[in-house]
This record gives C-alpha cells, structure tokens and sequence, in this order.
C-alpha cells in the first residue's frame, strides 16, 4: 500500500500521552461541565414558563356564559 505514512495514519495528528487517571479526571470534568450547563439551562427554560391555565382555574375566575347568540 503506497502513499500512506509510517504508522498507517497520516495528517498531522500528533501523539498524546496521557494516563489512564489523567483521562478519567478529563472525562469526569467534561462530563460535570456538561452537566452543570445542562442544569443551568433547564433552571432558565422554567423560569420563563408561563404557569398553565387549567379549566378549574377558568371556572374559578367566573367568566360570563355564553349562549352562542350574541
């Protein structure tokens, strides 16, 4: 197979050396940065949620009948 480099994989990707702590401590920070994004999102998304109107909190406000004629 020619035209690929030595090591089989071409580029420019450089070497990473890293332990298998050094990892899971990159890995459980991503996540946890994730994670508090993911909360602070969901904490604004129902700050602007109106509350729902339900059919008991229509009744309650008495509104007038209607008969279909006016």
């Amino acid at each position: 197979m020619s035209g690929r480099g030595r090591g089989g994989r071409a580029g420019g990707r450089g070497t990473i050396n890293m332990t298998a702590v050094e990892l899971a401590a990159l890995i459980n920070d991503s996540v946890a940065e994730a994670l508090a994004a993911q909360n602070v999102a969901g904490q604004q998304n129902q700050q602007n949620q109106q509350p729902a109107c339900t059919f008991k909190a229509f009744m309650d406000c008495k509104p007038h009948t209607f008969s279909g004629a006016e």
